[in-house]
Order: C-alpha cells, then sequence, then structure tokens
C-alpha cells in the first residue's frame, strides 16, 4: 500500500527549493573566494574512501525517497 498524494504540488515546491538553493550557492561561491564551490566539496570528500562511501550511500538514499517512492 503506497501513499501516494493526490496533488504534486508540494513536491514541484521542493524541487524549486533545492534547485533555488543550488543556483544560490552557486553565485554566492563564484563571487566570495572565501567559501568553497560545489566542486571543491566534492574533491574533498572523494579524498577519503569512507566519505565516498557515504556520499554514495546518501545518493542512493535521496534517489529512492525523491523518485521511486513519489511514481505512480
Amino acid at each position: 500500500m503506497t501513499l501516494l498524494p493526490a496533488d504534486r504540488s508540494a513536491n514541484l515546491v521542493i524541487w524549486a527549493v533545492v534547485w533555488a538553493a543550488v543556483l544560490v550557492w552557486a553565485v554566492v561561491t563564484i563571487r566570495s573566494p572565501l567559501l568553497p564551490t560545489f566542486v571543491d566539496l566534492v574533491r574533498f570528500v572523494c579524498r577519503f574512501w569512507l566519505l565516498r562511501w557515504a556520499l554514495l550511500a546518501f545518493w542512493i538514499w535521496l534517489g529512492w525517497h525523491l523518485l521511486v517512492r513519489t511514481t505512480a
């Protein structure tokens, strides 16, 4: 039994907020040399094998909750 919302407007709002946050982060880090960019953060995480596995587990978890569970 799946409990899907009848209206997907909440999902669209969440995606809009996520993409707006990514865009704001990109603009802020381009203009400020003190803050790390997204690429810098990924490079730091990929240096350590445990953080790579944690990032992969988070990516799988996020994909499951955002994509698989919301499809009818």
